[in-house]
């Protein structure tokens, strides 16, 4: 391609029902200088628009960066890729969908905010024999793990203007506080 000004350089073409926007990265080109396009956005045929790339996952697809896109796909939920290969294997670090949001680390979910209004961090569903923490929209906290020993805690609570421990429960049911006294 020949640039016919001096500056950026783009143009816009329409093929086969879909249609493709162009322009170069470099931002001063030589009138009459050759320059190679880059893919700016696509609508291809079948409605799928794609922001900064040439692959379809969905209805819509940005790409923002090196293996950093947001995905609207068919299933009316919207996902954000950061730092991945590939969406189709499952690796997400948001997923928004119309009940709930759920956020990944690579192929593994991680947290969800559920249908209800429930914060579950490290499992899928309100449960209090399964492994994780939730904050159920009731009010309730509940911390779940696997030990059995006073060496393993849960519900910690930590002063950083002290640089102590104020209070914590050991999984073999010992209570530690710095306070004996209980006021009412």
């Amino acid at each position: 391609y020949v640039a016919k000004n001096t500056g950026q350089c783009s143009f816009y073409d329409q093929s086969g029902g879909a249609h493709y926007w162009y322009n170069s990265s470099n931002t001063s080109i030589t009138a009459g200088a050759s320059w190679t396009p880059n893919i700016a956005m696509t609508l291809d045929a079948s409605g799928n628009l794609m922001v900064g790339t040439t692959s379809a996952f969905g209805k819509f697809k940005v790409n923002v960066g090196t293996n950093q896109n947001l995905f609207v796909t068919t299933n009316n939920s919207m996902t954000s890729l950061g730092s991945v290969n590939d969406a189709s294997s499952g690796y997400t670090d948001l997923e928004l969908r119309a009940s709930q949001q759920i956020f990944h680390n690579g192929s593994s979910e991680r947290a969800r905010i559920d249908s209800s209004g429930n914060l579950l961090v490290g499992k899928t569903a309100i449960g209090d024999s399964t492994l994780g923490a939730e904050l159920q929209a009731s009010g309730t906290v509940v911390s779940t793990r696997s030990g059995s020993t006073s060496s393993q805690c849960t519900m910690i609570v930590y002063s950083t203007g002290a640089s102590a421990y104020r209070f914590y429960v050991g999984m073999g049911g010992v209570v530690n506080s710095t306070s004996t006294t209980i006021t009412g």
